[in-house]
C-alpha cells in the first residue's frame, strides 16, 4: 500500500538535487537540512524491527525514494513544533503514526499519538524536555545510547550545545530539561541543527557544558 502511494506522486514532484541521506551509526540515516523547517536535520531509524522518523525531511522525489527503498517508517517523531514541515503528507503517504507532545499537538490535524512526561514504545522512550518549545521532546534509543534532541540540544562542530535562539520559549526550563537527559545512560547525541554531526562522548561532554552555563 505505501510503495503504491509513493509511486502515485513521483511523477508530481521535482527532482531536486539534494546531498542523499547518511548513514551515521548502523541503521541510523541523517537526511540533508530541510529548509522547510528551519534547516532542521531529520533521521530514519531502520533496525531489525525498530522504524522511526525523527521530525521529517525535504518532501522531494530523492528523500521518498529511499525511504520507500528502505522501508516506511512505524513512527515519526515530531520534536516540537518548529519542525513540522510536510509531517502529515508523510504520514498519509506510507501509512506512518504521529507522535507529538500533547501540548504541541495542535500544530498537526491528526496526532495519532500525544503523551505528557514519557512515553515508551518498542525499543525507545520519548522524553518531554521543555525549554526551547513548550512541548520540545527528545527520543532516546537504549540500544544504540544515542539521544535525537531536535532543537533542545545542537551541535556545534561536534560539541553539544544549549543555544538560546531569540525565539526560545524559556531557557532556563531548558537548561533544567538538559540535566534531566543526564540521568540517562547515553554515548551519542544526534541533533536537529549544526550539521550531521554524531556527537561522541555526548553526555560527558554536556555535562561539561552545563558546568559552566547551568
Amino acid at each position: 500500500m505505501a510503495h503504491n502511494r509513493v509511486a502515485a506522486i513521483h511523477s508530481s514532484l521535482s527532482d531536486k538535487v539534494i546531498l542523499p541521506p547518511k548513514e551515521i551509526i548502523p541503521g541510523v540515516f541523517a537526511f540533508s537540512p530541510n529548509p522547510d523547517s528551519f534547516g532542521g536535520i531529520s533521521y530514519l531509524i531502520k533496525e531489525d524491527d525498530f522504524e522511526f522518523m525523527v521530525d521529517v525531511p525535504e518532501y522531494v522525489e530523492s528523500n521518498l525514494s529511499f525511504i520507500e527503498q528502505n522501508g516506511a517508517p512505524r513512527f515519526i517523531f515530531l520534536t516540537h513544533r518548529d519542525d513540522v514541515a510536510d509531517a502529515e503528507r508523510f504520514k498519509e503517504q506510507f501509512g506512518s503514526e504521529l507522535i507529538v507532545h500533547e501540548s504541541e499537538k495542535y500544530v498537526v490535524r491528526n496526532p495519532d499519538i500525544t503523551f505528557r512526561n514519557f512515553y515508551k514504545t518498542g525499543g525507545a522512550m520519548i522524553i518531554h524536555t521543555p525549554g526551547h518549545s513548550p512541548g520540545s521532546s527528545t527520543l532516546f534509543y537504549p540500544k544504540e545510547k544515542v539521544m535525537f534532541t531536535g532543537d533542545h540540544v545542537t551541535a556545534d562542530r561536534g560539541r553539544p550545545v544549549v543555544e538560546n535562539f531569540s525565539w526560545t520559549y524559556d531557557y532556563d526550563m531548558q537548561i533544567r530539561s538538559a540535566h534531566q537527559l543526564l540521568d540517562y545512560d547515553f554515548e551519542y547525541i544526534l541533533a536537529g541543527h549544526g550539521g550531521r554531526w554524531l556527537i561522541r562522548n555526548a553526555k560527558i561532554e554536556l555535562e561539561k557544558f552545563l558546568r559552566n552555563h547551568g
